[in-house]
């Protein structure tokens, strides 16, 4: 997920920034990223090994 820039409307660089780096975390559990973004488990893992 490191590779993927998110530009989020609305949201202040340094927070989509910090968001960033907790979602490409490898230490970030995929059930918490999951139940950030809303996909499911499975979905984050499959995004994380093709990134």
């Amino acid at each position: 997920m490191e590779n993927s820039q998110v530009d989020p409307a609305g949201v202040p660089t340094s927070l989509a920034e910090a968001l960033q780096e907790w979602l490409g975390g490898l230490n970030t559990p995929d059930e918490d990223v999951a139940a950030v973004v809303g996909w499911s488990v499975e979905e984050v893992a499959r995004h994380r090994e093709e990134g």
